[in-house]
């Protein structure tokens, strides 16, 4: 006993001739009572009565009848749903959290326009979760600051970005026209979770120049960041794109080094053994032709002097 017999029993239930049955499946009529008598055989029992050249349904047939609609139903409901999960692939990607996020939400604009099939994924999170995750397979794609640890991990520049050291106005800090390290010592910082390439740029500063710093707020989200420095007067090694804005209403002064070691590219990262899929060269492609503007000399970007 199939699906099959079932929708063709039903058919006859409804139809109540078996001419009909075959016209809808394309079979003999032959093939139809055939197919009746096969279930009236598998289930002991008889499913309709023929009286005067007309099919009438048994109390038994019935019962059958009013199961084979509910279990039909239920083939077909899956048949759709798995037909879906076929069309629509899932794309997971994890985002770190320097990544603007009115400028990614852009590139998912333009990622469902051109890839209705797919379905996406997005997760904002520090950059060690997803490289952990992207060599686990949890993630089929990264936008992460600065280069990945793994040799595993294919990595491709996006944007120009630069780490700095970011200091609020207010701060006795913030009247100067250049920092050294030594400035920072004792200082209070919002700093990233460990793992985050600024956190690690951070640690080799602070190490290499022999200075102590006081960590006031520490955060895997940029936004629980850029509130420390505006709000509580903190400093922070972060992202010069993130705080471009306040850079220019003179909320902030950045200081950069010219140490290329401060360099952090945006950049695509994805594994080496996986293969490369539409919605990924898509990624590529949309951040090709975004409009991002390069950062300007004028935004309040000062000198940080490395000895």
């Amino acid at each position: 006993m199939t699906i099959r017999h079932l929708k063709i029993f039903i058919e006859v239930a409804d139809s109540g001739k078996m001419s009909i049955a075959a016209s809808k499946f394309y079979i003999s009529q032959p093939t139809v009572s055939q197919i009746i008598r096969e279930l009236e055989e598998h289930y002991h029992t008889r499913l309709f009565e023929r009286i005067s050249q007309k099919l009438y349904i048994t109390p038994n047939g019935q019962a059958l009848l009013d199961n084979a609609r509910r279990i039909v139903a239920d083939f077909d409901a899956l048949e759709k749903n798995m037909t879906k999960l076929n069309q629509k692939s899932l794309f997971r990607i994890g985002v770190s959290h320097v990544m603007d996020v009115g400028t990614f939400s852009e590139v998912m604009d333009s990622l469902h326009f051109r890839s209705p099939d797919s379905e996406f994924s997005v997760q904002f999170t520090g950059d060690a979760e997803i490289e952990e995750r992207l060599l686990s397979f949890d993630l089929d794609a990264g936008i992460m600051a600065g280069p990945t640890k793994s040799n595993d991990l294919i990595n491709i520049p996006l944007i120009n970005d630069y780490l700095a050291i970011v200091c609020p106005a207010g701060h006795p800090l913030f009247e100067k026209e250049s920092l050294v390290p030594e400035d920072l010592n004792g200082q209070h910082f919002a700093r990233a979770a460990s793992g985050d390439f600024s956190r690690q740029t951070l640690d080799a500063l602070t190490h290499n120049s022999h200075i102590e710093y006081k960590c006031f707020w520490e955060a895997s989200n940029m936004t629980f960041i850029k509130t420390a420095v505006l709000k509580h007067s903190c400093l922070a090694l972060a992202s010069v794109r993130a705080f471009s804005k306040e850079a220019a209403h003179d909320l902030v002064h950045i200081y950069m080094s010219i140490d290329s070691g401060w360099n952090m590219p945006i950049n695509l990262v994805y594994p080496k053994k996986k293969a490369i899929s539409e919605p990924l060269k898509l990624l590529q492609y949309i951040f090709m032709y975004l409009q991002i503007p390069e950062i300007s000399g004028t935004d309040n970007i000062r000198t940080f002097i490395l000895p």
